[in-house]
């Protein structure tokens, strides 16, 4: 089992799919519902570790070592600042649902990269 095999993804993915209904069912996006989907998205960073350590059990995300999570998408630490700096902004949930998929792209490209 690789890494990228951990159960604790499936949840972090299968959350935000709740929320993602939630957001999409309410009128427009609601603060608390962004903030609890960036942290998810954070977990998930942390949990896929950076390019220069050993996947870890403890998952805690480090701002400094942000920019060298395997998992970030393409300019993720930019979009994940303006979802913070906008969370009462539709674009902000569409932001932070994109990273979402792109996260889950790249989980499932290195799971079988890992096999």
């Amino acid at each position: 089992m690789t890494h990228f095999e951990n159960e604790r993804f499936a949840q972090l993915f299968e959350r935000w799919d709740e929320l993602k209904q939630q957001i999409e069912a309410s009128n427009g996006p609601s603060t608390a519902y962004i903030v609890e989907g960036i942290v998810l998205f954070k977990e998930l960073l942390a949990l896929g570790g950076t390019s220069s350590e050993t996947p870890t059990t403890e998952v805690v995300f480090d701002e400094n070592e942000a920019r060298h999570y395997v998992l970030l998408p393409l300019n993720g630490i930019e979009r994940l600042n303006y979802i913070e700096s906008s969370m009462k902004h539709r674009h902000a949930f569409i932001q932070l649902d994109a990273l979402f998929i792109e996260t889950k792209k790249r989980v499932a490209r290195l799971r079988v990269m890992n096999k």
